[in-house]
């Protein structure tokens, strides 16, 4: 990362064995970061994805997904910014990410809770979570952002199993926790905001509509968030 930015440097250790596994083992990295909004859990996705290629492509859909994907050369990074409703329709993602094994690219997730993503992303394919948190309570806007809980490919499965049901984290402890500060690179940034925009006008005309449920299961992670 070519930059003055904190960085934590338990997560940068990580991140450089991350990177050596994908360019020396001739594997894919899929990374998956959750949390709320208030936890700005995109953040630390950018930052991430900055510290981890020099080329970082943003994408909002499964169609641009695949495109960035077919396009993509080795070591790049794509971000793929997922709703509710895209986790819920992700059934397509499996096939994409079989696709990509030996293209040794670093793919990172960004969903509300990867407990929602099917079993294979989740406890299998992905090669470890980042979870971002807040201290304090969001709903009185009394809280502070930019924490993160990091769990390996053990513990995230362990957790997986452990919390689904009931969509907890704390059930286990993650292999360490750290901090990441509220800044982006401009133009990841700018680029973030259209693909969110895009997001917001799908809604609007209706196409992307988050059934009922998925308003109990964000009511849940809230309150379980709230709790640690």
């Amino acid at each position: 990362m070519k930059s003055n930015t904190y960085f934590d440097k338990v997560l940068a250790s990580s991140l450089d064995k991350h990177k050596v596994n994908v360019r020396e083992q001739d594997m894919d990295g899929l990374i998956v970061v959750d949390g709320s909004e208030a936890s700005v859990q995109h953040i630390l996705a950018l930052q991430v994805g900055k510290y981890l290629s020099n080329t970082v492509r943003i994408v909002s859909d499964d169609k641009s997904f695949r495109k960035a994907v077919i396009a993509g050369l080795k070591y790049d990074c794509i971000i793929y910014d997922m709703t509710f409703e895209d986790v819920r329709k992700s059934t397509d993602l499996i096939n994409v990410l079989d696709d990509i094994v030996q293209k040794n690219m670093f793919i990172i997730l960004i969903v509300p809770t990867f407990f929602d993503l099917p079993k294979p992303i989740s406890a299998f394919k992905s090669k470890f979570l980042l979870h971002a948190w807040t201290k304090g309570n969001w709903t009185k806007e009394n809280f502070e952002s930019g924490y993160f809980s990091a769990y390996d490919y053990k513990k995230k499965q362990e957790l997986y199993t452990k919390g689904k049901k009931t969509y907890t984290y704390s059930l286990v402890k993650p292999n360490f926790k750290g901090r990441f500060t509220n800044e982006m690179d401009a133009e990841l940034e700018k680029e973030m905001r259209k693909q969110r925009q895009k997001h917001v006008d799908e809604h609007k005309k209706g196409i992307k509509k988050a059934p009922k449920y998925l308003w109990d299961i964000g009511k849940k992670l809230r309150t379980n968030e709230e709790s640690k």
